[in-house]
């Protein structure tokens, strides 16, 4: 099994495997996973692709696979064997905004919490308290306030992608629009 992902996130398969919690006991040999894990992995590794070739940043790319892998890990815990990947799967892209879509904003953190929420059990049930108990978080702004200065002051820290997936964002969402108006008025690039 060859993944891209490893490259861009600056780490062997090996590591990749390892990160993204698709090992076998002690080693990280694809030849020695099961079929079944073997295909499980294999979804959930084209899914972290997919959003780690959104962002430009190594740090950022790493980011995404350990916040995977953790939130694969605690789906795990809330359905049956072998139903992890789907749950990951079914949680990343639900909420308004989705955790891809944040995740493509480079909003690693809301992204992972806004999953988090659509889980079943007591980590979903966990998450959705915590939101629901912090009133500036319903109608809050999608993007940060240091995510957008750093879009104002250093658009080439956080690169071509993400400075064009939040200008993309900021044309389209009345929150955030409203927000942070000197932003939503600039065209930006990153060089």
């Amino acid at each position: 099994m060859r993944s891209p992902v490893g490259p861009s996130v600056g780490w062997d398969l090996e590591r990749l495997l390892d990160k993204a919690g698709c090992t076998t006991s002690k080693r990280s040999d694809p030849d020695q996973l099961a079929d079944e894990k073997l295909e499980r992995c294999k979804a959930f590794l084209a899914w972290v692709e997919e959003a780690v070739m959104a962002l430009d940043s190594v740090p950022e790319r790493r980011l995404i696979v350990s916040g995977a892998a953790k939130l694969l890990k605690q789906a795990g815990k809330a359905v049956k064997p072998g139903e992890d990947v789907d749950l990951f799967l079914a949680v990343t892209d639900k909420g308004d905004p989705s955790c891809v879509a944040l995740l493509k904003l480079g909003e690693l953190g809301f992204a992972w919490q806004e999953a988090r929420r659509h889980l079943p059990g007591n980590v979903g049930d966990r998450a959705r308290r915590m939101w629901l108990s912090t009133p500036y978080v319903i109608g809050a702004p999608h993007l940060s306030p240091k995510r957008v200065d750093r879009l104002l002051n250093d658009p080439a820290r956080l690169g071509d992608q993400v400075v064009e997936a939040m200008h993309e964002h900021l044309q389209g969402c009345d929150v955030c629009r409203s927000a942070y108006p000197n932003a939503a008025q600039r065209e930006f690039t990153s060089h």
